[in-house]
């Protein structure tokens, strides 16, 4: 029974749990859910009016429409069915013909990994060729002439693409070179024989045509082609055929030269012609060589031009020592020398023209301008000209005759003037003649100044010494000994004195200046001897000193003839009184001297001369061994007063 009750009362728990659950369920369901909401529209639309019978059939009207909806689905899933059944059948088609087309593609495999490896090897043959008909294309570019260049080459002008090209077969015969360095020299060699052949047919063309050119430089003034500059530098490639060229351009221009020179010396172009002032042979020289020194400038601009180069380009090239630009202006220099080479013997004839015109009685400093010309030109051009080239030896030479002519008129001139020596003047002051020779040799110098460079100033300038002032200063001399043996050296003194004068300033004769110098310190201590000795004379001083010098000890000085004591006391007062009032001076020779330092040199020797003659005087005359009682009382001064006076 106790069992019986435990077991009803579990059933009864069971059975009372599932209507809570259920509940539960039904309570927990919410009615906002949107399946909900479905799941009532749906049941509206075959659930008619909520009565118990409808309520009863609920459950099985639900059930019969699920299984409507079933069946409704298996029908439908039947077609898919077929359908499907379809596919698999198409499927297992489709594998079958996949299987199929697996063992054919096997087959196929193998024999297209032939194909593709036969492939393969054609399409590295195929690169291979390509590279090599690259390689070939670009070796042609580079080692042949195209059409057009070969065109250009064989034109029947010349314009800038010849030598473009001819810059290019140049190119071509550098690269052969390095081509004979690798393996392909067999190629190298046809190639170089080819463009030896082009360029060689090149040149001779060029050659021509720049011979053709040359020929039309034969004008005052020629343009030249900017082209023929090209060719001049292509040319020197080729130094024969440049010679030639340059003899060409020698020929024409050395033409050109002579004619301008020879119409400009007769006709004239702008201004008379050049002969018209052969009157003035210093202007007439002078224009000559401007038109020369012009010409010259004028052809190196335009030879230069041939090369393409100026004057600054080579000092530059000199300054840089570079070899091929020297060269260049050794080729432009030698084309001058020989331009100008025609000039020299018409320049030398006329010069030699102009010296003969020109007599002994002449003014020589016409010869040392003419020389001072020739030698300013000279210089002027030298840098331009090489010292060697014939120009600057005609103009060598011409200066040697204008020095030549120089020294033979000056020589002729002196010769006569010491045949009749030039007779001094009263007041003994130097000779025209001397005068003139010193105004010349004064205008000479300052020619000469002005022509020396820095290295010729310590050089004297001959024959100007010793044809001049050698045989001026003899002639001096000569004259001076037609006069006393007092104004002689006076009037040699004045004339030396204005010769020193005109060397001194210039350091080029300062050792003959300073001979002359020695020659004037000698003249001055004659005169100031012989002014002494006058002065003695005059106041019978000489006898008194020479009675005094030559006095025996024996006898006392009183007692000898002519040193009697009155005699002795007038002649020691007439000196003092003399030198006091400044009178003993007035009839001498000292006022003939021109230059008021040496006139005071020779009266400062004098008066030293008196005042030591006074003091020795005085000692002798106041020894008492001389016997003179009263001998201080002859002088009116002592010997320091003396010396103060």
């Amino acid at each position: 029974v106790r069992s019986a009750g435990k077991f009803s009362s579990t059933c009864l728990s069971v059975v009372m749990a599932t209507p809570t659950k259920k509940l539960n369920k039904v309570l927990d369901i919410r009615h906002d859910d949107p399946d909900f909401i479905k799941t009532l529209n749906h049941l509206s639309s075959f659930y008619g009016k909520n009565t118990p019978a409808a309520r009863r059939n609920l459950r099985g009207d639900i059930e019969s429409r699920n299984l409507a909806i079933c069946k409704n689905f298996l029908q439908a899933f039947e077609q898919v069915q077929e359908q499907l059944n379809s596919v698999d059948n198409c499927v297992v088609s489709m594998k079958n013909y996949c299987d199929n087309m697996g063992d054919q593609l096997d087959k196929m495999r193998s024999t297209a990994g032939k194909i593709i490896s036969q492939a393969n090897a054609l399409q590295e043959e195929s690169d291979r060729v390509k590279k090599k008909s690259e390689i070939a294309n670009a070796f042609l570019v580079r080692f042949q002439l195209t059409p057009e260049e070969l065109a250009s080459l064989h034109a029947p002008t010349i314009d800038s693409s010849f030598f473009t090209t001819l810059k290019r077969v140049h190119q071509i015969l550098n690269d052969c070179k390095l081509l004979l360095r690798t393996q392909h020299q067999r190629a190298g060699l046809e190639v170089m024989d080819s463009m030896s052949m082009h360029e060689q047919a090149a040149y001779d063309r060029l050659y021509r045509w720049i011979k053709s050119e040359c020929a039309k430089l034969d004008t005052e003034s020629p343009e030249v082609n900017p082209l023929l500059r090209i060719g001049f530098n292509a040319l020197q490639e080729r130094p024969v055929f440049l010679n030639y060229c340059l003899e060409e351009v020698e020929t024409t221009r050395l033409k050109a030269a002579v004619r301008c020179f020879l119409e400009a010396l007769t006709k004239g172009g702008k201004s008379r012609p050049l002969e018209h002032l052969s009157r003035d042979p210093v202007r007439f020289v002078g224009d000559l060589l401007a038109w020369i020194h012009q010409s010259v400038a004028s052809e190196f601009e335009l030879i230069s031009n041939l090369f393409g180069r100026s004057h600054v380009d080579f000092q530059r090239a000199r300054d840089d020592g570079s070899t091929e630009e020297l060269e260049n202006e050794g080729l432009i220099l030698r084309v001058l020398e020989n331009i100008f080479e025609g000039i020299c013997r018409p320049f030398r004839v006329r010069l030699d023209g102009v010296l003969r015109s020109l007599g002994p009685d002449v003014d020589i400093v016409i010869f040392y301008r003419l020389y001072h010309l020739l030698q300013f030109y000279s210089r002027t051009m030298l840098k331009i000209m090489p010292s060697t080239s014939p120009l600057e030896r005609t103009l060598s030479e011409c200066q040697q005759d204008a020095l030549t002519r120089f020294s033979e008129i000056a020589k002729e001139k002196l010769n006569y003037a010491f045949q009749s020596p030039p007779v001094p003047p009263r007041d003994l002051s130097p000779t025209p003649t001397h005068r003139e020779w010193v105004s010349r040799l004064k205008e000479i110098l300052k020619l000469i100044d002005t022509s020396l460079e820095q290295g010729e100033r310590e050089v004297e300038p001959q024959p100007l010494g010793k044809e001049v002032v050698e045989r001026l200063i003899g002639l001096v001399n000569v004259s001076s000994q037609t006069l006393g043996f007092v104004e002689g050296p006076v009037y040699a003194l004045n004339s030396l004195q204005i010769l020193q004068e005109a060397l001194t300033p210039y350091s080029f004769f300062s050792a003959r200046s300073h001979a002359i110098s020695l020659q004037l310190d000698s003249l001055l201590s004659t005169i100031s001897h012989h002014e002494v000795s006058r002065i003695l004379g005059v106041l019978h001083l000489d006898e008194i000193i020479e009675s005094i010098r030559n006095h025996d000890s024996s006898t006392s000085l009183a007692e000898e003839k002519g040193m009697e004591e009155e005699r002795v006391r007038s002649c020691v007062w007439n000196l003092e009184q003399g030198v006091i009032q400044g009178t003993l001076t007035r009839e001498g020779v000292l006022d003939k001297i021109n230059n008021g330092p040496f006139r005071s040199q020779v009266a400062g020797k004098v008066g030293k001369k008196l005042k030591e003659l006074h003091m020795f005087l005085f000692d002798a005359l106041t020894n008492p061994t001389n016997a003179y009682d009263k001998g201080p009382s002859f002088f009116s001064l002592t010997p320091a007063s003396f010396q103060e006076s």
